[in-house]
């Protein structure tokens, strides 16, 4: 087991993806699934599904209460020692939430598409410094039904940068950045977005890997690195959509920090003591 933790680990580090196939026992995705369902019909009948605010913040998270085996998951002994070992020991989940994706068609070279929903098939980095996304599969994603495609090793820093960012933090600057500060700073100055990378400037500088799973596998990916969703082809079934689960875990100092996240107070009480070691 502790072999298997190291590789585990050290795949993950180096590559900023990983894996786990099947992790979950069908009879554990099954229940979840049902949760899934009925959390999405508390969603449509409390007309939220398309809404933004607050409140829809707050129901959403109550996806702990339809899932609760989602915390059983997390309390997993590997799990738990994957996210403490790259993340640090009191890691913190900022976001649960629920997703069901659909097809998209989507010039992946097209910047303004960026600011659109179909960014999500735009390569980008989140923004957010040190997360890995902790997914859980419940139906099965092939390698043109919506699967993740990922810029391996784009999560890692320069030696450069991280000088660069060790001088500017004595003045205060760019405090807990993960994110290469060179390529940031020099895209805000020409009026690009800092996030954005061109789907020709991706292959041309990392290989790419698409991630697709069965239902009950977990996969994590480093936000760090550059990913989007695939694009639809000429093969992609568009009456299906993805419906997975995610989990945004950060260092305790990145949650701190934090705009958007969730406390979870909406759960029930027996669920909000089961996760409330977590945020």
């Amino acid at each position: 087991l502790l072999i298997d933790m190291e590789t585990d680990l050290n795949f993950l580090k180096k590559n900023g993806f990983l894996v786990l196939e099947k992790f979950v026992e069908q009879s554990t995705i099954e229940k979840i699934k049902e949760g899934f369902e009925k959390h999405n019909q508390f969603l449509i009948d409390q007309k939220l599904t398309d809404d933004l605010t607050d409140k829809r913040m707050v129901a959403t998270e109550k996806i702990i209460n339809y899932c609760p085996e989602v915390i059983d998951i997390i309390n997993n002994q590997k799990i738990t020692e994957i996210l403490k070992q790259y993340l640090g020991n009191d890691f913190k989940i900022l976001n649960a939430y629920p997703v069901i994706n659909k097809p998209l068609e989507a010039d992946a070279n097209d910047e303004k598409n960026f600011t659109s929903e179909l960014n999500i098939c735009c390569y980008h980095h989140d923004q957010i410094g040190k997360q890995l996304k902790l997914i859980i599969v419940l139906d099965d994603i092939d390698e043109n039904q919506n699967c993740l495609e990922y810029a391996i090793g784009s999560h890692s820093l320069r030696i450069i940068d991280k000088i660069i960012i060790k001088f500017f933090n004595l003045f205060g600057f760019f405090k807990g950045w993960n994110k290469n500060v060179i390529e940031h700073i020099f895209r805000k100055l020409i009026g690009k977005h800092s996030a954005f990378r061109k789907e020709t400037t991706i292959n041309k500088k990392y290989n790419v890997r698409q991630i697709y799973a069965k239902s009950g596998t977990i996969y994590f990916f480093d936000t760090n690195g550059y990913h989007r969703q695939k694009p639809a082809n000429e093969k992609t079934d568009f009456s299906k959509n993805r419906k997975t689960i995610f989990l945004d875990c950060v260092p305790d100092v990145s949650s701190k920090r934090a705009k958007l996240k969730m406390h979870f107070r909406s759960l029930d009480i027996e669920n909000y003591k089961k996760i409330e070691k977590f945020i």
